[in-house]
């Protein structure tokens, strides 16, 4: 990869985390397709996640599976929804990706609704959310992450640094190369 380009990338996902994950509004996910990895991470920035009820909506950090170990930051989205920190641990390191039903029961997603009828649930819970007094939301929400959103403006370089490594290393390389033949080919049929 062009390592400049990988870094700029990382430091995108960065300011991604903090923008949304750091704002003062509720946000709401509702998800029609399959979500591994940043679209899994996308999803666990938002407060309610409103996942379609298809064998196609897969969802879940399985970064591992290509070789690579998430950053703390992922983590600690992870821990916010499952039940005990070890949950959250064992389903990273396995790299799991849930099924709908397995993803509501586990905390990975709030809700499961026909494809048909994700947009319309993501913006009726939007409406119902948007009933509790802002400031309050707001407060609670900065309050709860805080500490996170601090560790990482900290560490942002020592992050980017690490990341960029792992991704640069031959062995992520192979494999980048092995997911990608494998992911054209089943395109193929």
């Amino acid at each position: 990869p062009d390592e400049t380009r990988l870094r700029n990338y990382w430091k995108k996902m960065q300011e991604l985390y903090v923008s949304v994950h750091g704002s003062p509004k509720y946000v709401v996910a509702g998800i029609n397709g399959a979500a591994p990895a940043g679209g899994c991470f996308l999803a666990l920035l938002c407060d309610y996640r409103i996942l379609a009820d298809a064998s196609k909506c897969v969802i879940g950090l399985n970064e591992t599976q290509l070789g690579m170990a998430p950053p703390i930051w992922f983590y600690g989205l992870y821990e916010r929804v499952f039940d005990s920190p070890a949950k959250a641990e064992r389903h990273m390191a396995q790299g799991t990706l849930f099924a709908p039903a397995d993803a509501v029961a586990h905390g990975v997603v709030d809700e499961i609704v026909p494809i048909e009828d994700v947009t319309e649930a993501a913006i009726k819970h939007a409406q119902a959310a948007s009933k509790v007094p802002h400031k309050a939301v707001s407060r609670v929400r900065l309050m709860v992450r805080a500490e996170k959103l601090s560790w990482l403006n900290t560490n942002a370089e020592k992050d980017a640094d690490e990341f960029q490594a792992q991704v640069c290393s031959d062995t992520m390389q192979r494999s980048l190369d092995a997911y990608m033949a494998s992911f054209n080919a089943r395109k193929k049929k």
